[in-house]
Parts: structure tokens; sequence; C-alpha cells
């Protein structure tokens, strides 16, 4: 049984104070395939000068001395021979404390600055008005994202408009035939321009050809409305909307909260990911500068935690502090980032009882993006919105005798966007339109360019929306350009992030282990399983929480506890074992 004669404290100048330490339990928690944990402790009872400097501490916070309760105080437990931490962080005075003025002392948990928990609970406190109040953002980290608002079609108003267009389009030609024949008949001069000619015969005065110009001429701006009322239904002005980089809140957040983000080369998206927070005003031809592109109080990304949680949600992404402020968001696919070897070799440990992680597979997963029920597009062109995995039995003869049970769902708390296509046959079609609108406005020497104006800017790309509001952020996959590729649903959907990013999550084989990394998912589980280990067995695995077995089995800690005092562990711990093979998993991406 391990002794800790050795053991010395820091806190505050003081090393005398620790009562009760060798009852201290650290327990390391890897949650969710995380090799590195969270670290929860006991209490410990700071007493004599360490209590008296805790509650004066405290009492500082009461008359603007410090922050007082809600500033942790640095802690420090190491061997002096070997000098090794045991740990190294705070004391956390916020966390249910317990003082006691009369014998001056403090009870209380400690926290690791450097752990997962800790930096959770720093990014959930850190808002975008936050940020932006620090002077944290700079014009320059917005985009200007440019985007048609199209109202759903009405083919059948748009084909009477175009028939009527085209009516009158015959009368004019028809008009302008009319005149030339009266110019004919009455021996006028028709030589020349038509503008020429219409102008000679209001000189001539003939009263038919006179009447014949008025009527051409109501009739033209008659036509000249029509063109612009189609202009706006077919072609309406690209507007913008500001918006940020996915990647540029987590690089200022982090660095805010003390933190450097490093990304991953393992999720190459983010460098193309842009956010469209919600919009509760219409997107403008120019944005002025005093406006931002940040994620909107009560909306789902407005914590620096919540787009941490977007970024593991999307490509099945776990978090690792590392050298105590770096930040990564590696997915689970970069094994080689994960499970690095401890060294630990477990000793035989003789357990009865196996158990299987059964309770993991679910029959049917579905991944989805939310979708924006206020813009049309997005409900009409839903394909890639949402993929469903279902897994089976390769062979079952009564379904009603099939274990597989359950659904989960995991939804991302953005919309995707819709790409707007290239002209279509109306649209071109009415192209023909605006050039004879303004071969005619020639006639009156009007400025009209209604050819120049449906050329002028390529809508080709831009996002599509039915609406100039957006209630749904979007998270939209744009090009340098800010518009989507012409394959943006192939590149950016809940499939695409499957295939990529989340079938390491897979009970089945081949699928799991596609790209020849061993991902299964299958494993006996050991738990609450009690063992000798010294301190020295606790820092090789504390980091790393792969180590094996003596038959060289590879074993996976979920959780330690590890008791000071007594030299031992209780830990949770799997080993990868294949007890079925009997699996497939069927897809479905609904249109």
């Amino acid at each position: 049984m391990a002794q800790f004669d050795n053991v010395k404290f820091e806190l505050l100048g003081e090393s005398e104070g620790v009562r009760d330490w060798q009852g201290l339990q650290i327990i390391a928690t890897f949650d969710n395939d995380n090799n590195q944990p969270n670290i929860t402790t006991s209490e410990l009872t700071f007493s004599l000068d360490m209590g008296k400097k805790l509650i004066e501490h405290i009492d500082n916070g009461a008359v603007g001395i410090g922050n007082g309760i809600f500033e942790g105080v640095d802690f420090e437990m190491f061997l002096n021979t070997p000098s090794t931490d045991v740990f190294k962080g705070i004391v956390d005075l916020a966390d249910d404390i317990e003082v006691n003025r009369e014998k001056k002392e403090v009870k209380a948990k400690l926290l690791k600055l450097d752990g997962l928990n800790t930096f959770a609970n720093v990014s959930e406190a850190i808002t975008m008005g936050l940020l932006e109040s620090e002077g944290k953002f700079s014009a320059s980290d917005y985009v200007d994202i440019p985007y048609i608002k199209e109202t759903q079609f009405d083919y059948f108003g748009t084909a009477i408009l175009t028939i009527s267009i085209f009516q009158i389009k015959q009368q004019l030609q028809q008009i302008i035939k009319d005149i030339a024949d009266l110019f004919a008949d009455t021996g006028g001069e028709a030589a020349g321009s038509l503008s020429t000619g219409l102008v000679g015969a209001g000189i001539i005065g003939f009263g038919k050809a006179a009447s014949k110009v008025i009527y051409f001429a109501a009739m033209f701006f008659v036509l000249i409305d029509m063109v612009k009322e189609l202009i706006d239904t077919l072609f309406p002005i690209p507007k913008k909307h500001r918006g940020i980089k996915l990647k540029t809140i987590l690089e200022k957040g982090c660095d805010f909260a003390g933190y450097e983000f490093i990304p991953s080369s393992m999720i190459p998206e983010l460098d193309e990911l842009y956010i469209l927070p919600r919009k509760t005003e219409a997107g403008r031809i120019n944005i002025p500068n005093s406006e931002t592109g940040l994620p909107v109080s009560g909306g789902p990304l407005y914590t620096l935690g919540k787009c941490v949680g977007l970024v593991k949600d999307l490509f099945n992404a776990k978090v690792k502090i590392v050298d105590d402020n770096k930040v990564y968001i590696e997915p689970l696919k970069n094994k080689g980032f994960w499970e690095l070897d401890s060294a630990y070799e477990m000793p035989a440990i003789k357990v009865d009882i196996d158990k299987y992680n059964t309770n993991e597979l679910v029959g049917t997963k579905v991944i989805s993006f939310t979708i924006d029920n206020d813009n049309y597009w997005d409900l009409d062109n839903y394909k890639g919105t949402s993929y469903e995995i279902k897994t089976l039995p390769i062979a079952n003869t009564d379904f009603r005798k099939v274990l597989i049970k359950g659904l989960t769902e995991l939804t991302f708390p953005v919309a995707l966007g819709t790409r707007k296509k290239q002209g279509s046959i109306l649209e071109r079609t009415f192209k023909t339109f605006a050039k004879v609108a303004d071969s005619l406005s020639v006639i009156f020497k009007a400025n009209n360019d209604f050819f120049g104006t449906v050329q002028a800017e390529s809508r080709d790309r831009l996002l599509r929306t039915s609406t100039d509001l957006v209630n749904i952020p979007k998270l939209l996959r744009l090009t340098p350009e800010l518009k989507m590729k012409a394959d943006n649903r192939d590149i950016w959907s809940a499939k695409y992030l499957y295939d990529k990013y989340h079938y390491v999550n897979s009970f089945v084989e081949e699928v799991a282990n596609k790209d020849e990394e061993d991902h299964l998912n299958q494993y006996k589980v050991y738990q609450k399983i009690k063992m000798n280990a010294s301190f020295e067995d606790f820092l090789k695995i504390i980091n790393n929480n792969i180590a094996t077995d003596e038959d060289g089995n590879r074993v996976v800690f979920d959780s330690i506890l590890y008791n000071f005092g007594g030299g031992y562990w209780e830990a949770d711990y799997r080993i990868q074992y294949q007890y079925t093979t009997n699996l497939k998993e069927t897809y479905t991406e609904p249109t």
C-alpha cells in the first residue's frame, strides 16, 4: 500500500493547514471516447494559516479587493522526493464551500485549471456580446454574404405577364409597319431611322399616323412597366447579410479566455464554413461598417461553448487541452491523435463477470440540420438536410426477436443553404424581351437598359432565400467569393458528415474500419474494478487512457477513482472484443 510521507502543499505562501488529505480522492473521467479526463476531487479541509488566508481572500471581495469568492486560489500538492506534481490547480471557492469562521477552516473542492471541465465552464460564460463589447472583433473579421430573395414562383401569373408582353410587342411591331405604310401612301419619306420617320409623320400632320403614334407611346409605356415587373420577379437585385467565419469565432473566443485554438488539419471544412446568424432586418446592398455578423442573444450559437459544441457535433470530434492552454478539436477518426499508448500494462486481474456494450448500439440514428420553415427554398430543396442510419442483423427470421432497439437523433442547430442555379428557360427567354424593350426605348430616347440589368451581376451560386429575414442561423460552406459551390449538397450535407466523420461509431466492421483503421465499437465492459496501483501508474494513465492487459489486448479506461491514502484505484474500463459479425447498416436520405 503506497505511503506518501513526502507530500507537500502550497497555498498563498503557506505549506501547513491541509487536513485529512490522506482521504483525498481524484476522479478522472474519460467522457465520450476522450483520452483527456475531466478531473474532479473530493473535498479538502484547509485550517491553520491556510484556512485564515482563504477566509481573508473571501472577505476581501466584500470590500472591493480582488474578486473574492469568485476567484480561485492557486493550490499545489506535490511530492518533493522525487519532485512530482500530484495536483496543480485552484481551490474552487464558488462550488458549495463550507466556512467555519470560529475554527478558521474552509472545506472546498479542487479544480484543475487546464482540465476540460474548466475550459467548458469558461467557454459557456463567454458570449458574443461580451467579445464584441471587449473589442475582440474588428470590421475585417466580418463578411458580407450575398443572397437572392426569390418568392415562391407564380407560374400562372408570370405566364400571363409574359404572354401579355409578347402580344404588346407584336402590336408595337404592327404599328411600326402601319406607320411606315402611311408614309409610303402619302409619298412621305420613309427612309432613315424609325425615330426620324415618326417625327416626320408628326410634321406632315397625318391624323391617322398621329393617332397611331399616340397609341404606340401608350402601349410602349405599358410594355416598359410589364418588363420592370417581370425583372423584379425573375431578376431580383442581390442583397447582403453580414456573417462571420466559424473558425474566427473559435480563434477570438479562445484567445479571450486565455487559450490558443489550434485548427485541425483533419477538419479542412473549417476554412470554408461561415455563420449567417439570425437576422430580424432585411439585407441591404451596402451594409454599414457598424453592423456585426455575430450570432445574436437567444440564438443557439451565442456562447463560445455552443460554437465549440457545434464543431464537436458536426465532425464527431472531442476537445483536448495541451500544454495548459492549447485547444484542439480533433475528430475521433484521427486515431493517431487520440489513442496514444500510456505504456501502462494492467496487472493480471481475475474478473468473473463479463458485460458487453450492447446498450450503446441503437437501431436507428438520424443526423440532421435544422429546417428553417420560413424559407420556402430550404423546404423545396430538402435533400441533404437529414440522413438515417439503421443497423439490423444480416439474417433474421422473426423481427420480434431482434433486440436492436431505439432511436438517437443528432440535430445541428443550424440550417443548410440553398444555391441559386443558372437561369431557367423562362429567364433566358425573358432576356429576349429585355432586348426588345431596350430597342423600343431608343424611340423615346429613354435611358432604359433592361438587358444590362439582367446581365450585370451573375446570380448563379448565390444563397437563395424566399425571405429577407433569417430565423434559423445558417452554416454555409462558401468559396472565397462567398458563393456556394455547384456541388454544394454533395460536399455539405448530413450524409457527407456521416460518410466522412461519423462512420467510426459503427458496430459494423466493414463500415467502422473502411479507412483501414481499427474503429470497431464492440467491447467487453468492466465497472468499478478495484486494483492496487501506484501514483506513478496513475500518472501514466491520466493523459492517455489506452493500455494493454497481460494478453496484449487493447484496454480503454472510462474512469479512474484514485485514493491517495489507500494506494489503489477503482476503474471502469473496456476491452475491444468483437462479439458479433451479423450486422449491417442501411441508409436513407430523404429528398
